[in-house]
Order: structure tokens, then C-alpha cells, then sequence
């Protein structure tokens, strides 16, 4: 039997983004540390490589961009 990769999101704003684009949810689990919060178990492939890569860039850009907003109003 082949194993399934997968990969644990903690983020809600990620994996929205990452079901928006197309990735699989396989899994559904309580966090370990707050049970108030929820792990969401993707599907590790390619596509879902490439699609993190590109929202945690999306992310980064938009801190930069919020960080020089910041500097310039001060």
C-alpha cells in the first residue's frame, strides 16, 4: 500500500486560500495544544507545494507592504 503524503495547515486564512485553489482536505483533527482550534490535513502533492509557496509569498509581500505603509505615515 503506497503512502499518503500530507501536510498539517494551523492557519484557517491558508487553507481557505488552498481549498480555493484546487488542494485536498483529508483530514479534519482537533489542534493538540488548543483544543479550540482545528488542523486541517491536506494532501501533499506538487500542486499543493507550488500553491503554499505562493500564498505564503502572497503573505510575505503583503506584510512588506503593510510594513512600508506604516513607515511612511509615521
Amino acid at each position: 500500500m503506497e503512502e499518503m503524503n500530507s501536510k498539517l495547515v494551523f492557519s484557517p486564512r491558508i487553507t481557505r486560500n488552498l481549498l480555493k485553489m484546487g488542494n485536498q482536505i483529508i483530514d479534519i483533527k482537533a489542534d493538540k495544544n488548543d483544543h479550540k482550534c482545528t488542523v486541517f490535513v491536506f494532501k501533499k502533492d506538487e500542486k499543493f507545494d507550488a500553491d503554499f509557496n505562493t500564498i505564503l509569498n502572497d503573505i510575505a509581500d503583503e506584510k512588506m507592504r503593510n510594513m512600508h505603509k506604516t513607515k511612511k505615515e509615521n
